[in-house]
């Protein structure tokens, strides 16, 4: 081949090179792997480059970021798993205190309702009638004046609950000093 058909084919092949590289979308710039696609060929290839570099950096910002964000959430996760168990260690203490102090308040309630079922005349002290009677009195006026009382303390609360007869608990703590 002469010099000037190598420079004619050297030429189409530099021609037909450049139109498949042209697309509608830009020019295509290097061979094989290393090819880089000019999407605006009205912008100069080095600006181009660094739009995409820092298209690049902010992805590998994100990247990072993403993965950060992804330990705080594991290690919140795990702060809320503690904190649910505290919640329930606490809870567990609580109800167990409380379970102990329901016990002692049914113990008490027993003892108070055993003390109110038992009858009137057993928590008033007695009263000898034949103390208490003169003698010029009949036996028929004392029964009168009993009665009264019987329908008094019918409508009145039990004499062992009032305020000015101390129930057995009502000792018993002040025993204590309570």
């Amino acid at each position: 081949m002469s010099g000037q058909a190598m420079e004619k084919a050297t030429m189409t092949l530099e021609n037909h090179r450049q139109e498949r590289g042209k697309t509608k979308k830009g020019t295509i710039y290097g061979l094989g792997s290393v090819q880089y696609k000019n999407s605006s060929p009205s912008v100069p290839i080095p600006v181009s480059l660094q739009r995409n570099l820092d298209v690049d950096m902010r992805m590998s910002g994100f990247e990072t970021t993403i993965s950060e964000v992804k330990e705080d959430i594991a290690g919140v996760k795990e702060d809320f798993s503690d904190l649910k168990a505290e919640i329930n260690a606490f809870k567990t203490e609580v109800t167990g205190g409380m379970s102990a102090s329901q016990a002692t308040l049914n113990t008490i309630l027993q003892t108070l309702q055993s003390q109110a079922s038992t009858p009137a005349s057993t928590a008033q002290p007695s009263q000898p009638q034949a103390q208490s009677q003169p003698q010029g009195q009949p036996q028929a006026s004392i029964q009168s004046q009993h009665q009264p009382q019987a329908q008094a303390q019918s409508t009145a609360p039990p004499q062992h609950l009032t305020i000015n007869n101390p129930s057995e608990l009502d000792r018993w703590c002040q025993e204590l000093g309570m």
